[in-house]
């Protein structure tokens, strides 16, 4: 399977006008080594500190925006991340959660490529998942107290991932998601604090079988349109 060098993603909202453009570029070791979002690439630099843990620096417009150490092990996978002193985001599965750490030292955990939970000053992340290795309960803390709270359950007969997202003790939303064969999103229902949404999504797929084409349709209508071009090493 050749591998990827570079993927641009192209979002346009209806009336074909382009909203958002992110372009990803990889090393030969196929790490991020650039982000471009509708404007200079920030650049990722990888540097050997010794058999194991390297130390990633991030620059953006010449500027250092993040920096943190990444160790691995043997196998190659990362085991264990530190951040300091910049803020990180955290993006988990079909972008379930978003979470900006506070400054300062942050610990990431690692099982293999698998995330299993954050700790930052005055609080934690915890990830829990199933004995298939999926993600079912994503729980944040702040000093002692539950600020995000969410829950997943699969119906593996219909290929459907329900989520349940609560702040502070209020159930917020419900996600519905129907996947097909790959996990790719078929569509799915977004209940919001009483008010629903569905959205279904149609692909377009090179010869290689990944998508170049997303089309989002709200009520039979289609609202967003994402393309990605994709080269090959």
């Amino acid at each position: 399977m050749s591998r990827v060098e570079a993927r641009t993603f192209t979002i346009t909202a209806t009336g074909e006008t382009p909203v958002e453009q992110t372009i990803y570029v990889y090393d030969a070791h196929d790490r991020v080594a650039e982000i471009s979002q509708n404007g200079p690439p920030a650049t990722y630099h990888y540097e050997p500190i010794d058999a194991q843990t390297d130390r990633v620096t991030v620059r953006a417009q010449g500027s250092v925006v993040r920096e943190f150490l990444r160790r691995t092990s043997s196998g190659g996978t990362i085991v264990e991340e530190y951040a300091h002193p910049e803020d990180i985001e955290l993006t988990m599965p079909f972008e379930d959660v978003m979470l900006r750490m506070p400054g300062g030292r942050v610990l990431l955990r690692y099982a293999g490529q698998r995330l299993l939970g954050a700790e930052y000053p005055g609080g934690a992340l915890v990830i829990e998942h199933d004995a298939h290795g999926r993600l079912t309960h994503t729980r944040q803390t702040l000093h002692g107290r539950t600020i995000l709270e969410l829950r997943r359950a699969y119906d593996d007969a219909r290929r459907e991932i329900t989520i349940s997202i609560e702040a502070e003790g209020t159930l917020a939303a419900v996600r519905r998601i129907r996947v097909d064969h790959t996990g790719r999103m078929l569509d799915e229902e977004m209940d919001f604090f009483g008010v629903s949404r569905r959205t279904e999504y149609r692909y377009t797929d090179n010869d290689r079988g990944d998508w170049i084409e997303r089309i989002a349709s709200q009520d039979g209508t289609p609202v967003v349109r994402a393309t990605r071009d994709i080269v090959y090493r």
